[in-house]
Parts: structure tokens; sequence; C-alpha cells
């Protein structure tokens, strides 16, 4: 799940030309992907983090809608980020 859900984040910085961006993702990969691997663990999540991936692709590809795959991305990182500061508090 990590390295297809990094290669899909690969695939949206790159397509939106964040290059330099993804660079520093690449950079800090060791500590992003332990994080990451905690947060899809959590079970304090309103919807999974496969549903949210699998949002922002229907949203990017079936229904070509931009602002809809902007507010699928937003409500991933908000939740993913609210997951992850609660572990890091604990």
């Amino acid at each position: 799940i990590i390295a297809t859900s990094t290669r899909l984040y690969e695939t949206i910085f790159t397509t939106a030309n964040h290059h330099i961006a993804w660079e520093v993702v690449q950079r800090l990969n060791g500590r992003i992907s332990r994080l990451r691997a905690m947060t899809m663990k959590s079970t304090k999540r309103e919807i999974s983090g496969y549903q949210r991936i699998k949002n922002m692709c229907e949203a990017i590809y079936l229904h070509k809608d931009p602002e809809k795959a902007k507010q699928a991305v937003a409500e991933h990182i908000a939740e993913a980020a609210a997951v992850a500061k609660n572990i890091l508090d604990a």
C-alpha cells in the first residue's frame, strides 16, 4: 500500500508541476513513510485512507473535476494530519 500510495503522490506532484516539492518529499520519505504507516493503521479515521485515495482518483480520472479533486485531497490531508498529530502527541 505504501509503495502504491507513494506512486500516486508522485503522480499528483509531478502532474501539478510541483517537482521541487516532490524532491523535498523524497528527501523526507523515510520519516513520511513511517508516519503514513502509523496513520494508515489508525482506527480513528472517519473514512479509510483507501477510500480517501479512491475519492481523489475518481475526481481526477473518472469525473475530471479539478475542484472535486482539490476537495478530496484537502479532506485526505486534513484527516491524515489530525490522526498523525494524535499519534505523535500520545
